[in-house]
Order: C-alpha cells, then structure tokens, then sequence
C-alpha cells in the first residue's frame, strides 16, 4: 500500500498533491471532532457532565461553530443549572444547523422548563416537532418525546 500511495504522489502535479494534503489535513480535524463529541456523548448517557463538557469543550477548541459541540455543551450547562448559558450556546447550535434534532429537543425543553412562552419558543417547538417526524413518522406515538407535544401545546396556548 505505501509503494502504491508514494507512487500516486509522483504521479499527482505539485498543486494537486498539495490540494490532496489540505484535504485530508480537513478530514482528520472533522474525525478528531467526531470522535470528541462522540465520547462527550457516551459521558452525557451515563451521566458523566464534567467529563462531557470537558470533551464538548476540546472540540469546540478546534471548531468553534460545530453544532454538535455546541449542543452538546450547552446541555452540559443546562444540566449544571445554567439555563442562560446553556440556551445561549443551544443557539448558535441552530444558528449553524437549523435542523439539529439534538439541540431543538433540548432547547425547547429548556424554554418549556423557564416558562418562558413566546412565538420563539411556539417555533423552536414546532420546528422539533418537525425535525422528530421526519426522523421517524411514528414518533407521536413514542413516550420520550412527549415533552416536545407537551411544549408545543403549552406555548401555543400560552401565546392565545
């Protein structure tokens, strides 16, 4: 393999080659990423938030806008108590992926938890709702999302 791969590179013009090093240079920092917010993930199931936030953290050290780190993190300070933190940093999640199931699920419950109803958290509800069905169409029926229902009902008639 390492014959083949040196014998590729004398093949590749120098602007070629150097394209090939930028991009796999991109595809070791996206895994490492990866890999980070996947064991700050393991750490949030058993319950581990020190030890999440701290993996949320180093990946956010090496992107700044990762949307799964920033979710994941700002869980990390919801969980910790700090709800303005944690729905600042739910935010930008979402700013950088609108669609992120993760962060609309948790955020809305967030808002739903502070009370805080206004056509934001109307749409920040509606727009988990809609991120749970296109994930799964039997979702309605599923009990470990009937706090994002519960949400949107509540704000809606909140906002009556």
């Amino acid at each position: 393999n390492d014959a083949l791969i040196a014998e590729i590179k004398v093949q590749l013009p120098p602007e070629l080659q150097k394209q090939r090093e930028i991009s796999s240079l991109f595809v070791g920092i996206a895994d490492n990423v990866a890999n980070l917010n996947s064991r700050g993930e393991d750490y949030l199931a058993r319950n581990h938030i020190d030890e999440a936030a701290a993996e949320f953290k180093s990946a956010l050290k090496i992107n700044r806008n990762d949307s799964h780190a920033l979710a994941g993190y700002a869980e990390t300070l919801r969980q910790k108590g700090n709800l303005e933190e944690a729905a600042k940093f739910f935010e930008r999640s979402l700013k950088y992926n609108p669609t992120n199931r993760f962060a609309l699920e948790h955020y809305a419950d967030l808002l739903r938890v502070t009370d805080k109803y206004t056509e934001e958290v109307r749409d920040t509800f509606a727009r988990a709702v809609t991120a749970i069905e296109n994930d799964d169409p039997n979702a309605a029926t599923k009990p470990e999302n009937r706090f994002i229902w519960l949400g949107l009902a509540e704000a809606a008639h909140a906002l009556r």
